[in-house]
C-alpha cells in the first residue's frame, strides 16, 4: 500500500480486474497520487479497474475529476471502469454534481468484479453506467 500524506492507496488483482482501494480522503492532496495509481493500473490495454471506496469518507471536486479522467482513459484504452463502496457523503457529492449519470457506480465490490468478468469473456467496453448503474438502483430499491 503506497502512503501519500493521509491518503493511502491499496492495489490489488481480484479475478479478471484490478482494484484500487484508496484510505482516506480523497481531496486536492491525495487525489494526484490516486491518479498515478489509476493511470499505471490502465497502462495495459483492455484492463478491468476497479476504484473501492469503501475506505474513503470524503471526496472533493479534484478528486471527482480524478475519477472522470480514469473513466474516460479506460473508455479509449478498451478498458473497464467502475466505482464501488460510496459512502454516504461521497454520494451526495456525486449526486449533487449530477456525476451518477455518467460514472459507472456499482452497488458492490462483488459486483464491479463479476462484471468485469462477464465482460471479458464477451469483450468490449464496460462503460456507459446505465447497466451498472442499474444494479445499484436495484440494491436500494429504485429499480
Amino acid at each position: 500500500m503506497a502512503d501519500h500524506s493521509a491518503l493511502q492507496i491499496g492495489l490489488r488483482r481480484q479475478g479478471r480486474a484490478v482494484v484500487i482501494s484508496p484510505k482516506g480522503d480523497v481531496d486536492l492532496t491525495g487525489s494526484p497520487a490516486l491518479g498515478v495509481e489509476l493511470r499505471r493500473a490502465m497502462s495495459e490495454a483492455g484492463v478491468k479497474v476497479v476504484v473501492d471506496l469503501s475506505g474513503g469518507p470524503y471526496m472533493d471536486s479534484s478528486g471527482l475529476a480524478t475519477l472522470i479522467a480514469a473513466m474516460l482513459a479506460a473508455k479509449k484504452s478498451h478498458g473497464e471502469f467502475a466505482v464501488c463502496g460510496l459512502s454516504e457523503r461521497v454520494r451526495t457529492i456525486v449526486q449533487l454534481a449530477k456525476l451518477d449519470r455518467i460514472l459507472p457506480i456499482v452497488a458492490s465490490l462483488e459486483d464491479a468484479v463479476k462484471c468485469a468478468r462477464r465482460r471479458g469473456r464477451r469483450g468490449g467496453v464496460c462503460g456507459g453506467g446505465g447497466r451498472w448503474r442499474g444494479s445499484v438502483e436495484r440494491a436500494e430499491g429504485r429499480g
